[in-house]
């Protein structure tokens, strides 16, 4: 499994550093990862630095774009994540594995950030990976950003209300794998079971560098 990312290295928000450090952990494990340079900052498009509709509209097709260039599978990692431990079981059982927070079952939850969180995703190589993935492109102009749009697809099918679940998504089995496990950011929580630390946005003052020194050595 290969671990691709992408990176706009905006001054005075170190997001080179931390894809960089991101990388040194993945080859760590023993991974092989692809970076995506991205020449226009997402963040030109808003008006605010906090304004989050644009951050990742990119993500789908940059996923698209690598599992068309080599026939392994691959797992998305945001660039602010630090792999501890490999985590290719993730895949097993199904086709795509994303990554779910949290929740209080039969509770309403927001439709960007209640249910999964796409810092962490996995895929399986084959065609109806690209099938959900192009469904996915087609979706996202009807929500702020990726994430919000692939919830959108998801909840057509399962109420994210159970940890492990596979559904089948017209043909590609989706897994709903824990945050707590492959995409932990429940700071200052025990980490020890994590298997990749994503310290994201107000985390990383508190955080970030901690983790770094822990994943990373440095």
């Amino acid at each position: 499994m290969q671990i691709i990312s992408a990176v706009y290295d905006t001054p005075g928000r170190q997001y080179g550093k931390m894809a960089d450090n991101m990388r040194r952990s993945a080859e760590a494990q023993g991974y092989a990862v692809f970076l995506r340079m991205l020449e226009d900052d997402p963040m030109d498009a808003v008006n605010s630095m906090h304004d989050y509709r644009v951050n990742c509209f990119f993500k789908p097709y940059i996923i698209l774009e690598r599992l068309d260039a080599v026939s392994e599978d691959v797992a998305w990692v945001d660039g602010d994540c630090l792999i501890r431990e490999r985590f290719d079981e993730i895949l097993d059982e199904c086709d795509v594995a994303v990554t779910l927070r949290r929740f209080k079952p039969f509770t309403l939850r927001d439709i960007y950030d209640g249910y999964i969180n796409a810092g962490v995703m996995a895929f399986r190589n084959n065609v109806a990976v690209r099938r959900l993935i192009t469904r996915w492109i087609a979706e996202q102009p009807n929500g702020r950003a990726d994430q919000d749009a692939i919830n959108r697809i998801l909840l057509k099918w399962t109420d994210m209300n159970q940890f492990g679940e596979i559904v089948d998504v017209e043909g590609c089995k989706v897994k709903l794998a824990p945050c707590d496990t492959y995409n932990f950011f429940y700071f200052p929580e025990d980490h020890s079971r994590a298997k990749i630390l994503h310290i994201k946005g107000s985390l990383r003052p508190d955080y970030y560098d901690a983790c770094m020194r822990e994943v990373v050595n440095v």
